[in-house]
């Protein structure tokens, strides 16, 4: 069987700041398709906002370790906030803004995949 495993230990983060940081596994895992990172967030940490518009990519968000929000920017200005709970995920599509934001006082840890 042909297979590749990774693991946060074997990358370096692309994201290194007080808010926390961003391991990228599809490189290591030789992925073609697919887009894998976990997410920490440190208490108070956000992520970028950003949506996926440009690449038409469909993204996954999995809460594996404690309770994270994703602000949603509406067209007509308003934040819709998806709060996901430890083991619950919510997919997005492509033109929806987003920001996932850590509003606790423990760390967050995010699993992250996307089409490409």
């Amino acid at each position: 069987m042909a297979y590749r495993t990774a693991g946060i230990g074997e990358t370096r983060s692309v994201i290194e700041d007080d808010d926390g940081e961003l391991w990228p596994l599809h490189e290591l895992l030789g992925t073609e398709r697919l887009s894998l990172s976990v997410v920490d967030l440190a208490p108070g940490g956000r992520g970028t906002e950003h949506d996926h518009t440009g690449c038409d990519c469909e993204e996954v968000f999995l809460a594996v370790q404690g309770s994270v929000d994703i602000d949603c920017l509406q067209a007509s200005g308003t934040v819709e906030t998806v709060t996901l709970d430890e083991f619950e995920a919510v997919s997005l599509p492509p033109e929806q803004s987003r920001q996932l934001v850590n509003r606790s006082d423990e760390h967050v840890r995010v699993v992250v995949a996307s089409t490409v």
